[in-house]
C-alpha cells in the first residue's frame, strides 16, 4: 500500500537584521540571494488584516529604495506561540523565522521559500 507524505525543501532567500533611526524608528536591513541589498518597514498604517505587517524593498546602488516592494510579510503566531513570517516571492511561499532569543549578530528574521512535494511513502497497511 502506497501513502502520500508531504516534504518540505527549504532554501534560504533573505536575512534581515533589526536597525534603529536616529528618530527611534525600528527598520530592517539584509540581502537577498546573497547580493541584492534589502530595506524593510513596519507597516505603520495597517488598516486591516489582510495588509501586510512588514514591507520589504530592494536598495539600488545609491541607496535608494526602489519604489515596488519585494516582498511583503505578515506576522502569524503558532500553536505553541512563536512568531513567524509567511509572504510570497515569485509565485512561491516564503516562511520566515523570527530570532527571539535577541542575539544581535544573528538576523532578526531569516526567510526560506517553502516548497512542499508529495512523497511515495510504503506502508504495510497496519
Amino acid at each position: 500500500m502506497s501513502e502520500q507524505k508531504k516534504e518540505f525543501k527549504m532554501e534560504q532567500v533573505f536575512a534581515m537584521w533589526k536597525q534603529k533611526s536616529k528618530s527611534g524608528q525600528e527598520y530592517f536591513t539584509g540581502k537577498a540571494f546573497g547580493k541584492k541589498k534589502l530595506v524593510g518597514f513596519y507597516n505603520g498604517k495597517k488598516k486591516n488584516p489582510k495588509e501586510p505587517d512588514i514591507r520589504i524593498y530592494g536598495v539600488d546602488q545609491e541607496g535608494k529604495a526602489d519604489k515596488e516592494e519585494f516582498i511583503s510579510l505578515w506576522v502569524n503566531v503558532s500553536k505553541n506561540s512563536k512568531k513567524y513570517l509567511t509572504g510570497k516571492l515569485n509565485d512561491k511561499k516564503v516562511v520566515g523565522f523570527i530570532n527571539e532569543k535577541g542575539n544581535e549578530k544573528a538576523p532578526y528574521f531569516s526567510c526560506y521559500y517553502s516548497e512542499s512535494a508529495p512523497k511515495k511513502v510504503e506502508t504495510d497497511g497496519t
